[in-house]
């Protein structure tokens, strides 16, 4: 995605804020979703609003495979001192789910997905920050107009 930002094709892209952007890029946040945590319907966590990072430190949990922000997460989590008890791997959502609602474990999706018989419960602690992304040399007019019309949209999250 950042190649064409890189080669001078893009003058800006709206992105997903990691520490590798922020170092390498000029960045504006616009809005920060929670990840969610699909538990089983009858999972304790089911009747929560929400759950921290540090309530997910004896959960078996299922992660993306080859997702590059999940290393954030996965990152986020240790920080907070949670060792990340993964017990599989998938790419595919709606496996993960899958095997939410077979109780397998539990899984962190970056958004809302509706299967039977699977909550999703917001992890504050744990969130995507939507962010406009921008070479610092390359920031003219143009690119301050779409920085400032994407700051006064409405994003719906």
């Amino acid at each position: 995605m950042f190649g064409p930002l890189d080669e001078g094709d893009r003058d800006a892209v709206l992105s997903i804020l990691n520490d590798r952007l922020a170092s390498k890029f000029a960045t504006q946040a616009l809005f920060k979703i929670p990840y969610m945590l699909a538990v089983p319907a009858n999972h304790r966590f089911a009747q929560r609003e929400a759950v921290s990072a540090g309530d997910l430190a004896s959960e078996r949990l299922i992660l993306p495979e080859r997702c590059v922000y999940m290393l954030d997460v996965t990152n986020a989590l240790a920080s907070l001192g949670v060792r990340a008890n993964v017990v599989y791997r998938t790419d595919n959502d709606d496996r993960a789910l899958a095997l939410v609602a077979a109780g397998f474990g539990l899984a962190l999706v970056p958004g809302h997905f509706e299967i039977a018989g699977v909550k999703q419960v917001p992890v504050p602690d744990l969130a995507i920050t939507r962010t406009v992304v921008w070479r610092r040399e390359r920031e003219n007019g143009d690119v301050k107009e779409f920085i400032a019309f994407a700051e006064s949209y409405r994003w719906a999250a």
